[in-house]
């Protein structure tokens, strides 16, 4: 009976309707997550259905979910013993994923994941000290009801007021690659008590192409420079890149996809045409953001001065 069991679990992840852990790298995740797809979860119909709560299927469920996932990504050249080392990592990764644990995987988070340390350690603390809030599980759940936004905490108190109801709407909502901020699903009752996390599956044309055709597409970066100086050196400028870069793109593709011209391409040529787009886009758009930082900086004296400084020691010291 258990092994009829797993055969069928082994049956869902081969077609693709069991998730484990999923892809580490962040280009990969970022379009698993904006297409619905969702970690440690179960496709039924075209919702992603997290499967973390139901025990103990949980466990045999993200064991196979995360071998199928390893054997596929690391491909014929990989070594068997380093195909099972990952699979293994990842189900620890699954497991850690649950609320009980959650405390466990921010530290291994901190201690292994990327970007800038300090942040990372910082965000550890603020999740640490939001469980000392009172009633912090239900603060978090009427937070989660009454603000739609998914928000991008920056250090312990952003992240302690992005649980709490009424000071969440004071951090920044986050953004996916199109610079569109990423909203919870349904209406307040849904977003408060849906403990199985479902995801509806999207079905937009440009991100259907992107993960056909496996075109790698990272968030967009957010460095506009002035004669070796950075212009965007404040959150609201990274933002305000980051939204241009996003949406300027996405109209691109959007355009792109829905031509004759398109259709009428290889699967190879698509791919190509399409990740040109994306690098011809966002460095235009970086270029055309340069004017407007410019005048962000020099509205503020303060930046102004502090600008003018930076460009003159890089330019050696002449006025």
């Amino acid at each position: 009976a258990g092994s009829v069991a797993l055969g069928y679990l082994a049956y869902l992840a081969a077609t693709g309707r069991l998730s484990g852990s999923g892809p580490t790298s962040p280009a990969e995740r970022a379009q698993l997550m904006e297409s619905g797809w969702r970690p440690d979860s179960v496709k039924i119909g075209n919702s992603w259905v997290s499967y973390q709560t139901m025990q103990p299927l949980n466990v045999p469920a993200s064991a196979v979910a995360n071998a199928f996932e390893s054997w596929h990504q690391g491909g014929a050249d990989a070594a068997r013993v380093d195909k099972v080392q990952a699979a293994v990592f990842a189900t620890v990764r699954s497991q850690l994923n649950q609320s009980f644990l959650s405390g466990l995987a921010d530290l291994i988070e901190a201690v292994e994941g990327s970007g800038n340390t300090t942040d990372r350690a910082m965000g550890v603390v603020g999740r640490i000290a939001g469980g000392f809030v009172p009633l912090a599980a239900a603060t978090r759940t009427v937070a989660h009801a009454t603000d739609p936004y998914v928000r991008q905490a920056k250090g312990a108190t952003e992240t302690i007021k992005a649980g709490i109801p009424g000071l969440s709407t004071s951090v920044p909502a986050r953004l996916d690659r199109f610079g569109k901020e990423i909203v919870r699903e349904g209406g307040p009752l849904r977003r408060g008590a849906d403990a199985l996390n479902v995801s509806t599956e999207n079905t937009d044309p440009v991100l259907l192409e992107l993960g056909r055709l496996k075109v790698g597409m990272g968030m967009p970066g957010t460095t506009v420079t002035l004669r070796g100086v950075n212009l965007a050196d404040t959150r609201d400028d990274k933002r305000f890149v980051h939204q241009l870069k996003g949406t300027t793109t996405y109209t691109a593709l959007s355009a792109l996809v829905r031509s004759s011209r398109y259709r009428e391409m290889s699967d190879g040529q698509k791919a190509d045409v399409l990740a040109d787009v994306i690098e011809r886009t966002r460095t235009q758009t970086g270029a055309a953001a340069k004017g407007a930082l410019v005048g962000r900086v020099m509205a503020d004296p303060a930046r102004a001065e502090t600008f003018k400084q930076a460009l003159i020691k890089q330019l050696g010291g002449s006025q």
